[in-house]
């Protein structure tokens, strides 16, 4: 996905159902053979909702080959992973930590709260779900995945553009399409340097012209199915 566009982001914006989750596990494990050919151990970080760590685990388990570690627990809990689960070597009269795993699966209060931790490595290619947490550039958890080394980030959200629904909240939808853009690098991509430059090109999204006008120009860094794109027997939906 990412690797083949030579895109250093992408966001993966299926509806819900679509099946995102196994979508990254067969990426993942593509890429790690891909790395392992090449005599590259691969480092995969996964960042999820602590209500679907279980199921992610489940189902890297089941499409992947990979080794998992999920990093979570008290303080405690988390020392022992990083003494037990990492090779602690000096390089330089520096101590380096090196993973005796592939993929680290973890939640974003273990990000907020052991960020200096995760800085220390180069992850190959880390996958964010429920990546609309992030919307808010200012927040502690989008500064804090910015911060971190990652050659390629996946992000997955399901409702990226309501195409079509504007109104009240068209303003925060702004908002939050400039953060995911500028967490892709699409915002430097697509030239607005700012959310004021953003918003001349876009206005704050009140009408579905303008929606549509994004949706267009953010072909190149997103991929987005709909249900019936995918199984085209689905009769429409009808209000009642």
């Amino acid at each position: 996905m990412c690797f083949a566009m030579r895109l250093p982001t992408i966001v993966l914006a299926d509806e819900m159902g679509l099946g995102k989750t196994i979508q990254s596990a067969v990426f993942l494990d593509n890429v790690a053979k891909s790395l392992t050919t090449s005599d590259q151990r691969p480092f995969f970080l996964i960042i999820v909702p602590l209500s679907t760590l279980t199921n992610w685990h489940r189902e890297l388990q089941l499409w992947t080959d990979l080794s998992i570690v999920v990093y979570k627990g008290d303080k405690k809990d988390r020392g022992v992973l990083q003494h037990y689960e990492f090779n602690h070597v000096k390089h330089n009269s520096r101590s380096c930590m090196c993973p005796r795993f592939d993929c680290m699966l973890t939640t974003p209060t273990m990000i907020q709260m052991d960020t200096g931790f995760f800085q220390r490595f180069e992850f190959d290619v880390a996958i964010v779900d429920e990546a609309h947490y992030m919307k808010n550039m200012d927040s502690s958890a989008f500064k804090d995945f910015q911060s971190l080394h990652v050659f390629c980030r996946v992000l997955l959200t399901g409702t990226p553009i309501q195409m079509g629904k504007v109104g009240s909240n068209a303003k925060d939808s702004g908002k939050f399409i400039f953060g995911l853009l500028t967490l892709v690098g699409g915002s430097e991509h697509m030239h607005f340097s700012s959310y004021k430059a953003f918003t001349e090109r876009f206005g704050n999204l009140d009408d579905p012209a303008q929606a549509k006008d994004l949706y267009d120009c953010m072909q190149g860094l997103m991929l987005r199915r709909k249900k019936e794109d995918v199984e085209t027997t689905i009769p429409r939906k009808e209000e009642t």
